[in-house]
């Protein structure tokens, strides 16, 4: 563990692990998707650790934090995130969540209202308001109780392009399988409810600026959608859904961009 890498107890005592870096007056959180963890935001860390405090961490059940958590939803990883701002002492974030992530951040904001900024969801957020009935649930998750690692394989690789990088499609499939089954199933589960309503209900009280980062390859965003519920979308052409990885470059680019808009409106009184 290296002297930026530190743990906090959450909500429930599970130990959460998570590194900071940087020093500036804004710090951005980096938050992973589902069976993912802080290493897939390492392209993002020396870059904005020159401007502002860049902090990741492992949600719990993930990467290097704890996994004796008893039940598993998205409110739990809002928690996670809040138990790390404070443990930093942090009064004034932005929320930066990939894919689950992205919609683990509108919770924590929800939880850190005087603290955070705005947020950035990347390639999420991208058909809000659309209702799955439980048996529609059960039944998307059948493929995963049946055929555990065979069924995150398949659905992992599919989250890249034919000219993405093999080394990283690797990578990120080996995290993915790795993940406990009923960890695993359990938070499938709660994402889907979570996106039946909680979702929607936190971005409207949300009152701070709200961003979405997509790619368009493999499936579009409802930007009438986003709209109603306040939420600016930026697309990034030629990558699969691990846009920071596929192109980092790109990706900084627009994150630059649209925190410098987060700022004008937090310097505005907006």
């Amino acid at each position: 563990m290296n002297e930026n890498t530190r743990t906090v107890s959450s909500f429930d005592g599970v130990q959460v692990r998570y590194e900071s870096h940087g020093r500036g007056r804004t710090a951005l959180v980096f938050v992973h998707g589902f069976s993912c963890n802080r290493r897939h935001w390492d392209n993002q860390v020396d870059v904005f650790s020159e401007k502002y405090q860049v902090v990741t961490l492992d949600l719990a059940g993930h990467g290097d934090s704890g996994r004796d958590r008893t039940v598993w939803d998205i409110h739990g990883f809002g928690e996670d995130i809040a138990a790390v701002v404070r443990d930093l002492g942090l009064d004034d974030i932005v929320l930066v969540g990939h894919s689950m992530g992205g919609l683990v951040i509108p919770e924590a904001a929800h939880l850190l209202p005087s603290e955070t900024r705005g947020i950035v969801a990347v390639d999420t957020l991208k058909s809000l308001g659309v209702y799955r009935t439980p048996q529609q649930i059960d039944q998307s998750a059948e493929p995963f109780e049946t055929d555990f690692v065979g069924t995150m394989s398949k659905v992992f690789n599919g989250m890249f392009l034919p000219v993405s990088n093999d080394e990283i499609r690797n990578e990120v499939v080996k995290g993915a399988v790795s993940i406990p089954k009923n960890i695993g199933i359990e938070v499938y589960k709660a994402i889907r409810n979570y996106e039946n309503e909680g979702l929607t209900t936190n971005l409207k009280a949300l009152d701070i600026p709200k961003f979405a980062i997509n790619s368009e390859e493999l499936s579009h965003t409802d930007l009438e959608a986003a709209k109603k519920y306040g939420v600016e979308v930026r697309s990034i052409k030629g990558v699969g859904h691990f846009v920071m990885l596929d192109d980092p470059e790109g990706f900084n680019a627009l994150l630059s961009d649209v925190l410098d808009q987060i700022n004008v409106k937090k310097n505005s009184g907006g």
